[in-house]
C-alpha cells in the first residue's frame, strides 16, 4: 500500500502491476484508491493484469477491475492509451492465442465515449479487432461499441474526409447484430449528407443484400432515389457493383442486368451518370479510389474500358487508356492497334506522361507494333 501512494506516478503504476499480477480478494480499499488515480501507466498496468490473468479470475474480480478500468477511461489521456491497446488485443504476443475480447466489449465504448471526435482509425486495426471479434463468438455485445463506433463516423463527417477504413463498419454490423439491433445504426448511417461515407455505405449493404430485411433494402433503395445533388454517384456504387441486386438495378434503369454492349449502356444511361459510374469503377480521380468501391470486377466495365481506349472521339479516351496502363498488356495494345493513325500522338502524349511517372516505358509498348 506505501508504494501505491508514492508521489511518483511510474511506482504506483508498477505497484499497481505487482499487487494484481496474483489472485486476490478482498481489497477494495487498493481499488478504490485507483479509482481517482488516472495516470495512464497505471491504467496500462490494469489492462495488462487483466489481458494475462483473465482466465484465472472470477467473474466478481474481472467486474471489479473492469469497473475501475471504465472509471479511469473517462480521462481522454488514458481513453487514449487504452484505445492503442485494445486495438491489438486480437495480436498474439501482446495478449495471447485467446484473447479475452470482453476487454474489448467492456472497455471500448468508455473509452470512445472519452476520446475527441478526431480521433482516427485510418489505419484499420480499430477495425480489424471488431471483426476478429465477431469471428471469436461476439454479438450483441458489440452493440454500445458499435453505436458509439457510428456516432463517431457522424460526427467527424462534419469536418473530416474519411477513409474506407474509417468508414468499414456496415459489414461488422451486419455479421453481428440482430436487425432490431443495427436498424436504427444503419439509419443514422444513411441520413449522412457526405457523399463518399455514403457510397461506402451503399457498397457494402449491396455486397450483405441477401442477408439484408426488407425494411434496410427499402431504406437503400429510397436513398438511391432522393434527389440529390449527388445521386449518379450513389447509383454508380450499384452500377459497378459485381452483382447488382435485381430490385435496384430495374428500380434505376429498368434492366435487371447490364447484359449490354458500351454502345447501348451509354444510350441507357445518362451521360453524367454512365461517367459517374465509370470513374467509380476505375477509381479516379481521388477520393475514389481511397473508399475502395472500385474495381469490382463486373464485366460490363471491362469492356467499357477496353471500348473506350479505342475510341478517340469520346471524350474518356484517355482516362480509358490511363486506366489500361495500370496493368499495360494485351488489352493495351490491343485498343492502341485499333486507334486511327490521326490520333496516335494523342496516345504517344498519354505513354510518355505515364512512363515520366515511373509506371510505364512506352518504348516496350512501341516496339511491340
Amino acid at each position: 500500500m506505501r508504494f501505491l501512494a508514492a508521489d511518483q506516478a511510474v511506482i504506483r503504476a508498477e505497484a499497481a502491476r505487482i499487487w494484481f499480477r496474483i489472485p486476490r480478494n478482498d481489497d477494495d480499499v487498493v481499488i478504490a484508491k485507483l479509482m481517482d488515480d488516472a495516470v495512464p501507466s497505471i491504467a496500462v498496468a490494469l489492462l495488462k493484469q487483466l489481458g494475462r490473468h483473465w482466465s484465472s479470475m472470477s467473474n466478481l474480480r474481472r467486474t471489479a477491475l473492469l469497473d475501475l478500468l471504465a472509471n479511469q477511461a473517462k480521462s481522454p489521456a488514458i481513453a487514449s492509451v487504452l484505445f492503442v491497446r485494445l486495438v491489438i488485443i486480437d495480436r498474439v504476443e501482446h495478449f495471447g492465442e485467446n484473447p479475452p475480447y470482453e476487454l474489448l466489449t467492456s472497455l471500448m465504448p468508455h473509452v470512445l465515449q472519452s476520446l475527441p471526435a478526431s480521433i482516427s482509425f485510418i489505419d484499420g486495426r480499430f477495425a480489424n479487432v471488431v471483426e476478429e471479434a465477431i469471428r471469436s463468438g461476439c454479438r450483441e455485445e458489440l452493440l454500445p461499441l458499435l453505436r458509439l463506433w457510428s456516432e463517431t463516423i457522424v460526427k467527424r463527417l462534419k469536418s473530416s474526409q474519411l477513409s474506407e477504413f474509417e468508414l468499414a463498419i456496415v459489414d461488422l454490423l451486419v455479421e453481428a447484430l440482430s436487425v432490431e439491433s443495427r436498424g436504427p445504426i444503419i439509419e443514422q448511417l444513411l441520413s449522412v449528407n457526405d457523399t463518399g461515407a455514403l457510397m461506402v455505405f451503399i457498397s457494402w449493404l449491396i455486397k450483405y443484400w441477401d442477408e439484408l430485411a426488407d425494411v434496410e433494402r427499402s431504406a437503400v433503395l429510397q436513398k438511391l432515389l432522393e434527389p440529390r445533388g449527388d445521386q449518379r454517384w450513389l447509383r454508380a456504387v450499384v452500377l459497378t457493383s459485381n452483382a447488382p441486386p435485381p430490385t435496384l438495378l430495374h428500380a434505376l434503369v429498368g434492366r435487371d442486368k447490364l447484359d449490354l454492349t458500351t454502345a447501348e449502356g451509354r444510350h441507357l444511361l445518362s451521360e453524367q451518370q454512365f461517367d459517374a459510374a465509370f470513374y467509380t469503377y476505375i477509381g479516379w480521380p481521388q477520393p475514389l479510389w481511397w473508399y475502395a468501391t472500385h474495381h469490382k470486377g463486373t464485366k460490363f466495365w471491362i469492356k467499357a474500358v477496353n471500348d473506350l481506349a479505342s475510341d478517340p472521339a469520346n471524350p474518356l479516351f484517355e482516362v480509358a487508356l490511363a486506366e489500361l496502363m495500370r496493368n499495360p498488356g494485351a488489352d493495351l495494345l490491343a485498343a492502341i492497334q485499333t486507334v486511327p493513325d490521326a490520333a496516335l500522338n494523342r496516345v504517344f502524349d498519354s505513354l510518355a506522361a505515364h512512363s515520366r511517372s515511373g509506371k510505364l516505358y512506352e518504348r516496350d509498348l512501341v516496339s511491340s507494333f
